[in-house]
């Protein structure tokens, strides 16, 4: 019958007293090597279009050693340098409007880094005259957009209807006349032009021809960009009692007109255009009666976009 060796052989130690003292240790067991794989790329989780200024996003990688939980990560938007960020992170700062791209690569628990990966998005600038009206009871006229700019007005034209922005003036008063309608209008009572809510739309009325005031909704840039324009108008007095001969409308920028028309029962001006405005410039949605003063309530859906 043979001898089965042992696993361990001996080995000699010598104390610092300079008595030796044997130990067994053991053969075959060898240091891991050293982890010097790096992660995969990292994945980016986020909005291609956003509207938010200060979008989320949620990173993500996978490493042969490094849990994911503890994996780190270095990120940076568009020119920066890369710094240690969260797996979800947030920019500090609000962003601009228009195209960025962020930045990120992972870093295992050994300080083996990944590739870059570069993610492209856009933040949109967005506002809807309907949705950004500031409702009772907290009205305000100019009005706030989503981003926190005075970018509304609510106003009418002085006397002759001249498109001429010098000319327009704020509609002073607000009121309640219903269940989702509310208005500024100009004094002294409700017969004067009007601009306001009505049911997640713009209502416009101008003033009877003796007074010639326009109704005007004012939209102010608070950038420098390229924006898309829609626009949707419609008579909401379909069933007038009386004859009416409809309204006339335009969109200006400044006191340029864009678009124009008449408005008359049953028909609805519709339109897009792509144009660019500096910060500060105004577009102006203009409602007018049209010789006569009969049901010129006119309803409008208005949006800017940029591009």
């Amino acid at each position: 019958m043979g001898v089965r060796r042992s696993a361990f052989r001996p080995v000699a130690l010598v104390l610092a007293t300079g008595i030796a003292i044997t130990v067994l240790a053991t053969t075959g067991w060898a240091a891991a090597p050293p982890d010097r794989r790096p992660p995969t790329k990292p994945t980016v989780d986020g909005a291609k279009r956003t509207m938010s200024l200060r979008p989320v996003f949620t990173f993500g990688a996978t490493d042969l050693r490094t849990p994911r939980a503890k994996m780190r990560f270095r990120c940076a938007l568009d020119g920066a340098g890369l710094r240690p960020c969260a797996r979800v992170h947030s920019p500090i700062g609000a962003l601009r409007f228009g195209p960025h791209t962020m930045r990120v690569r992972a870093l295992d628990l050994a300080g083996n880094l990944s590739r870059v990966t570069a993610y492209s998005f856009v933040v949109v600038g967005r506002w809807d005259a309907a949705s950004d009206f500031e409702r009772a009871p907290r009205p305000a006229n100019p009005g706030r957009d989503r981003y926190g700019n005075t970018a509304w007005f609510y106003l009418y034209s002085g006397q002759g209807r001249t498109h001429d922005p010098a000319t327009y003036v704020p509609l002073p008063t607000f009121v309640i006349r219903g269940p989702n309608w509310e208005v500024w209008h100009e004094p002294p009572d409700y017969s004067g032009a009007s601009v306001g809510f009505n049911n997640s739309r713009v209502i416009f009325h101008p003033s009877p021809p003796e007074l010639g005031h326009n109704a005007i909704l004012g939209w102010r840039s608070p950038v420098t960009t390229s924006v898309l324009v829609y626009a949707s108008l419609a008579r909401s007095h379909l069933d007038c009692p009386v004859p009416a001969n409809g309204v006339v409308w335009s969109l200006d920028l400044g006191n340029r007109t864009l678009r124009y028309g008449t408005l008359l029962d049953g028909t609805a001006a519709t339109f897009t255009l792509t144009l660019s405005v500096t910060a500060g410039e105004a577009l102006y949605v203009i409602v007018g009666d049209n010789g006569d003063s009969n049901c010129d309530s006119t309803v409008a859906e208005f949006t800017v976009e940029t591009v």
